[in-house]
Parts: C-alpha cells; structure tokens; sequence
C-alpha cells in the first residue's frame, strides 16, 4: 500500500506553503494524540508517567483532561497535582502537553465525550491496588467500558516508606 498522503497531493491541499512548512503540516494531519483524564489525586502520578512514556514512543502529543463538577472547586492538592503531571511530561518527556479543563456534571462522559471528538489513539487512566472491589473507581471503570479507544490502565501501588 503506498502512503497516505503523496506529495503531489500535499502540493495539491498546501500549495501557498513552503516545501519544509508543507511536511510539517501533512505530518501535523496525521498527528497521534493520547488522552490523559485527571481528577488530581495521588494515583494519576503513575498514569501520567505511562501517558509520557507512550507519547514518546509514539510521537504523540499528551492532552491532560481535566473534568469537575460545576460548582465543586478543585482542592489546592488537586491543583497542585494536575501542573506537576503537566510539567513533568513536558520536562522529563519533552512533550507538547495540550490542557483541557472543563465543568460536567458527569466526568465519565465528558471523558468519553472528548475521546471521541478529538482524534485520539488511546486514554490513560490510573487504577489502584488500594481499593481490590473498585481499583478504576467509579468514572473510570464507565470510561473503561464504554470507550470508544484503546484504554491502557496505570497501576498505582504504595511504595512501602
């Protein structure tokens, strides 16, 4: 099969842009995205870390996605929590990290909502060991269920210290 886009065709749809431009746009087309939903608690630390190893694997730009009930502010651990995960996937990982954050009265499907409008190629959430009967929790096993892409779950486990 030969590629998906030739360069006779990308002459065709980016006619006005320079030669190295026009790569960098075809390549941008084609652009693999991983999903990384947040809620800020302990247990996202381990799932960032497998959203910025996949990302780099795959050349694939992280979006952290971040849903809160409206009227429910997010704590300042919470906070604290989502910009750390942030910056180390775009300082350990050397990634283009996209922030998302919106208000839903249900986080599930805000989640399933954005994995199937933005193109993405997996979602990464966090499981614990912690909680043997629930370890996706609520949100996450319905996001898990019910995903319309590959989902990779990140095991937190307590270190012992």
């Amino acid at each position: 099969m030969g590629p998906i886009v030739s360069a006779e065709s990308s002459s065709t749809i980016l006619p006005e842009l320079p030669e190295k431009n026009k790569k960098m746009a075809v390549s941008a087309l084609f652009m693999r995205k991983v999903l990384l939903p947040l809620k800020g608690t302990i247990h996202d630390f381990e799932a960032g870390d497998v959203a910025g190893l996949l990302s780099r694997e795959l050349n694939a730009q992280a979006v952290v996605f971040s849903a809160k009930r409206p009227g429910v502010p997010q704590t300042e651990e919470q906070i604290r929590i989502i910009a750390k995960i942030k910056s180390r996937l775009e300082e350990t990982f050397a990634l283009e990290v996209k922030f998302i954050q919106i208000e839903s009265g249900n986080p599930g499907d805000a989640i399933l909502s954005e994995a199937k409008r933005g193109g993405y190629d997996y979602l990464v959430i966090g499981a614990t060991v912690e909680d043997r009967a629930s370890p996706l929790g609520k949100t996450g096993s319905y996001v898990f269920d019910n995903s319309p892409i590959p989902v990779v779950i990140a095991k937190y486990v307590k270190h012992a210290g």
